[in-house]
């Protein structure tokens, strides 16, 4: 550096300027170079400078020279070394004075350019960091304004450095070659280390599990893993199921292969690893639902498929058809067929099945006649409707006496009846109209309804009879047990499945010449299903659809006839007009199964439709020309009612 030392001399009030100049460019010089400044004795002519206890005197008024340095280009070294001085009055009648004084010289600390660099690398437990790992690197300073290298070499500070993948670089030392005058330098140096990716020499062997346990149940153990294929350095580590929760099958045992996951311990500079392993899985012992070997189901039950399994169980199909006797045991094998089937030791048993003795507790009655004005009565006897045996005999009761009025709101004729005018005719037994009673009311918008008794009436409207002259026709309606049967049962369960039915013959044969309209109580528990019609086409071997009615509130359904000849009613949710064109498709009965209502039985209703007995060929009209008929007659009880 330069420095300049001013040294100012004081002398009654005047100051005389000198100087002196070391020269030190390019080190770090610490002088100790010290001028010590006196007053001048005013009783002595001269003036006293001291340097370093060194005295010189001079006659102030001509000391105006300054101080200067002898060798001004000179580069001392680092260190403690002296510096020449002299110093040169202003006034040549004095004579120069020279000295050395002190001097220290600092090490310069050099700049580093560029830094060294280190090669990226893979973890290694045994790769530690070399000096030769540092590649590069340049080191200057600047002397006397001109900037040149500094030759040395660089270190690492600490040795048996293994980097880690995660590591924030280390110091590497710079060791100039001059190390009297420049200092050492350090720098931290990035070293990237990559994880590595290790290698399972062993594989994990898995403990057998049971059907239904999760693969976390199976317990890993065993398996080695090491550095690389090549490099048998131990990894320290672990084995677990990639997905515990999978629940392998008996099919899967020994064959499907499942991830496994290597965890390292030193997960900063190991990856993780997967394998694949088998696992061995066995039957399980329990299976669900599994039914007893005694079944007692109640006499409804016909046959062994109607003994109820529990979910997942079906009767082999060898057995589903063996009639059920009561009190006899039938042995029938229940099979699990349950989507997981195949995983369970047992998957069959036998079963002792014994059809309970009837409890006679659906009950009904049979002839039951009303007391009339004429006869008497009987109560009925009380019939089993399941196993058909008489429980108990009915009894008479006493004839009604004739303690009735009856009021006629209005009467006509056929002939002379108005548009939208209904005649009710009560048939009191017999069952065939007329043909010359209908060809009176042809055209015309007038109802007859004949009242065939139980519930059941015919309807026809004058403006539905398409014949020019419409024969006596036998309405007699024989239903269920009673029916001709017809039909074949195939062709029945084509359309009906398991839905419930019942099969209609009708007593007249042929063509009506007219829409005649069925009504007939199928009971108020199938209030809001469909009755659906179907005619059975003899030619064809089908069954074909009629007209659908959804059945009221009370219990009432109409059907629609144009001819006479076999029918069956099917009682569904569903109208037959949505599945009219699948009708010979057979119905699998899972539709009607899932459906809230259930049709009632047969039994409970077919019986009274119509009363098979009453078949007295008598018209309450005769079968002459315009008889006059009471419309709307009402006959209004007081005690007993006689018709």
């Amino acid at each position: 550096m330069d420095g300049n030392i001013c040294s100012l001399f004081k002398r009654l009030g005047k100051i005389i300027p000198g100087h002196m100049k070391v020269l030190g460019d390019g080190f770090d010089l610490q002088t100790t170079v010290k001028i010590h400044m006196y007053e001048v004795d005013a009783s002595v002519n001269q003036s006293a400078v001291t340097h370093r206890n060194r005295v010189f005197f001079y006659p102030h008024d001509k000391l105006k020279r300054l101080f200067a340095e002898i060798n001004p280009d000179e580069i001392p070294v680092a260190g403690t070394t002296t510096a020449a001085w002299v110093f040169t009055p202003a006034d040549s009648v004095y004579e120069t004075a020279q000295g050395t004084v002190p001097i220290t010289v600092n090490r310069a600390e050099p700049a580093v350019a560029a830094a060294p660099t280190v090669a990226g690398r893979t973890y290694h437990p045994d790769a530690a960091l070399t000096d030769s790992d540092l590649i590069g690197g340049s080191v200057k300073h600047t002397i006397g304004g001109v900037e040149t290298d500094v030759p040395g070499t660089w270190s690492w500070q600490k040795a048996d450095i293994v980097p880690p993948a995660d590591n924030t670089g280390y110091v590497a030392v710079f060791m100039p070659d001059d190390t009297k005058n420049y200092e050492p330098v350090m720098r931290t140096i990035p070293v990237a280390v990559e994880k590595v990716t290790p290698y399972v020499s062993g594989i994990p062997s898995a403990t057998a599990i049971v059907y239904g346990a999760a693969l976390e149940r199976s317990a890993l153990s065993g398996g080695a893993v090491q550095y690389s294929q090549t490099d048998a350095a131990a990894v320290k580590g672990s084995f677990v199921w990639k997905d515990g929760t999978v629940r392998p099958t008996v099919a899967d045992s020994d064959v499907t292969e499942y991830a496994v996951v290597f965890t390292p311990e030193d997960a900063a500079d190991y990856e993780k690893v997967e394998v694949t392993v088998k696992v061995t899985v066995k039957k399980s012992a329990t299976t669900p639902n599994m039914p007893g070997n005694i079944m007692n189901p109640s006499y409804s039950t016909k046959k062994v498929s109607g003994s109820t399994l529990p979910e997942g169980w079906t009767w082999q199909a060898a057995d589903q058809d063996r009639e059920l006797t009561a009190g006899v045991t039938v042995n029938a094998t229940a099979v699990y067929t349950a989507a997981d089937k195949g995983n369970y030791e047992t998957e069959s048993v036998v079963i002792a099945i014994t059809r309970s003795a009837c409890e006679h507790g659906n009950a009904e009655v049979r002839d039951a006649v009303d007391a009339a004005c004429n006869r008497e009565g009987y109560t009925g006897d009380s019939y089993c409707k399941d196993c058909g045996i008489l429980i108990s005999n009915g009894t008479a009761t006493a004839a009604l006496e004739h303690d009735y009025k009856a009021e006629v709101t209005k009467e006509a004729t056929i002939s002379s009846a108005g548009d939208n005018t209904t005649i009710n005719v009560i048939m009191n037994g017999t069952t065939t109209g007329p043909g010359n009673v209908f060809d009176v009311i042809k055209g015309k918008d007038i109802n007859i309804v004949l009242d065939m008794g139980s519930g059941v009436t015919w309807s026809v409207n004058g403006k539905d009879i398409t014949a020019d002259k419409v024969k006596d026709i036998d309405f007699g309606v024989k239903a269920g047990a009673e029916s001709n049967n017809t039909i074949p049962v195939d062709v029945l369960n084509r359309v009906t499945g398991e839905r419930y039915s019942v099969n209609l013959s009708l007593s007249y044969t042929g063509e009506f010449g007219l829409k005649a309209v069925l009504s007939m109580n199928v009971k108020p528990e199938n209030a809001g299903l469909y009755a659906n019609l179907y005619y059975y086409n003899g030619q064809t071997g089908a069954l074909e659809f009629i007209c659908s009615d959804k059945i009221a509130a009370d219990g009432t359904a109409r059907l629609t006839f144009t001819h006479a000849s076999e029918y069956t009613v099917v009682i569904d949710k569903k109208s037959g007009e949505e599945n009219s064109s699948t009708s010979q498709t057979p119905a699998t009965g899972e539709e009607n199964s899932s459906t809230s209502q259930t049709p009632a039985t047969g039994e409970d209703w077919t019986e009274e439709v119509i009363d098979p007995k009453s078949q007295r060929q008598i018209w309450l009209l005769g079968a002459g020309a315009l008889i006059v008929i009471g419309m709307c007659v009402f006959f209004i009880e007081k005690s007993r009612k006689c018709r």
